[in-house]
């Protein structure tokens, strides 16, 4: 009896222990980490052709390296490349179909402004001066300050990368054989399958938002619903846009306008999409990881209200995590209550 009460206390305390560690993680050191770790994916997919390339012609890993570099660089330029010229040409052409519902809502604007300054009784233009006061339009040194941050991030990121590959194989060997090496080996596993099922299971939601999304707007009938529906969906699977990013501005625009119709449309596509997401994302994740969806459920909240946006990824991600470690750690303490 004491010893299944001391097994419970013990599995409490790592629990807890292990929850506070992935909070603190998240919390203070994946920012810092953040270029490293997305060196560490690039590197994993460009490990077997930087192999191949070095067994089939015996070509010296760091210049191996280099060449796989550039090559996905440029291949990855051209793909950046033709999709913004897509987007851009398609741009131009939606610019002059949405000019006017700006003008019709800026004159809308006005009108109701006009009018709340003749039923309280001000001056003509009070209301709207008020308005235009309460909105923050500085803050140009905080992005040019984001840019920069982010080109150094970036050559961070890349020079992480050619060093991880050239010596990909010491660096597992070490850490493998190291006195946590069967706990690092353990964890890199978990990783490639936690990131696997997460692209998976985005890819999946990010193509019926996309179907969703094209098939609503052709029904109403608009020229571009192949491009809107595909832009759509392709946000839908970036944490900080997603649907709304696109949606909400759009509703406010037809219901300034007038257009009701048109805007209910909009608005029961929005909420298609948003609630297939809020069901699938858990279900999907939850299913490929064998965790319950009501779990995965709460992992998504507590992730948005603790970390914001970013929880989206990190609150599943960490669920995940402490479920395997603190699994680990109980078949340890199962086989160490059986060998005594």
């Amino acid at each position: 009896m004491k010893e299944e009460t001391g097994y419970k206390i013990k599995l409490v305390l790592i629990t807890a222990g292990v929850t506070i560690a992935a909070y603190l993680i998240i919390k203070f050191m994946l920012p810092l980490v953040t270029p490293f770790i997305f060196a560490g994916i690039i590197s994993l997919i460009l490990i077997r052709p930087i192999d191949f390339l070095c067994n089939k012609t015996g070509m010296n890993r760091s210049l191996a390296t280099v060449l796989m570099m550039i090559t996905a660089f440029a291949v990855l330029s051209v793909l950046v490349f033709f999709v913004v010229k897509t987007v851009t040409n398609q741009f131009r052409e939606l610019l002059a179909y949405i000019s006017q519902y700006f003008e019709g809502m800026s004159s809308r604007c006005r009108n109701f402004f006009c009018r709340m300054d003749r039923i309280l009784g001000l001056n003509l233009g009070t209301c709207e001066e008020y308005v235009k006061s309460r909105v923050d339009i500085k803050g140009e040194g905080g992005v040019i300050g984001s840019i920069g941050l982010f080109f150094t991030a970036t050559a961070f990121a890349v020079m992480a990368v050619f060093f991880i590959c050239k010596d990909y194989h010491k660096i597992r060997d070490k850490l493998y054989k190291s006195i946590l090496g069967s706990e690092i080996r353990y964890i890199v596993d978990r990783s490639r399958k936690v990131f696997g099922v997460y692209l998976r299971t985005q890819s999946i939601i990010m193509c019926i938002t996309a179907l969703i999304c094209v098939v609503g707007l052709w029904i109403m009938g608009n020229k571009y619903a192949l491009f809107l529906g595909i832009t759509i969906g392709i946000m839908d699977a970036l944490p900080v846009l997603g649907t709304g990013t696109f949606f909400v501005p759009w509703i406010i625009v037809l219901l300034v306008n007038s257009s009701y119709s048109q805007a209910l449309g909009i608005g029961a596509i929005y909420l298609l999409c948003y609630y297939v997401r809020q069901f699938l994302e858990p279900k999907l994740m939850s299913d490929r990881l064998s965790i319950s969806p009501l779990l995965m459920l709460m992992a998504l909240y507590v992730g948005m209200i603790l970390f914001g946006i970013s929880g989206v990824i990190t609150g599943p991600v960490a669920t995940i995590f402490i479920k395997e470690i603190v699994q680990m750690c109980k078949i340890r303490m199962l086989g160490k209550s059986t060998n005594t």
